[in-house]
């Protein structure tokens, strides 16, 4: 643990991290809301930010992902449609939402 693999800054006070696989991580960020990042784990690359959900209220506080995946074919692109759980402090709200995984990397 002398020095990390792989940084990424994404503002605002990084309080949850969620791993989906080991492409993805969903992150509650407390003042700059819910990123998800492609980790390229193995890869050389950095870590990028590949979508973002920031339609809270208060500060992002916890997010996680749902088990199952689904799957959105198409003729053209099959996509991964995922979908994930965020909730914020002060409003008590909770959040469902989508992200289409293949189409956001």
């Amino acid at each position: 643990m002398a020095q990390p693999l792989k940084e990424l800054r994404l503002g605002g006070g990084v309080w949850r991290i969620k791993w989906r696989n080991n492409d993805y991580i969903a992150t509650a960020c407390m003042h700059n809301g819910f990123n998800i990042v492609n980790c390229h784990v193995g890869a050389g690359d950095p870590m990028e930010v590949v979508c973002s959900y920031k339609e809270h209220q208060s500060l992002a506080y916890g997010v996680d992902w749902y088990r199952q995946s689904h799957s959105m074919t198409s003729a053209h692109d099959p996509a991964e449609l995922a979908l994930l759980s965020s909730c914020s402090f002060y409003d008590h709200s909770m959040h469902l939402w989508t992200v289409e995984l293949n189409s956001c990397s």
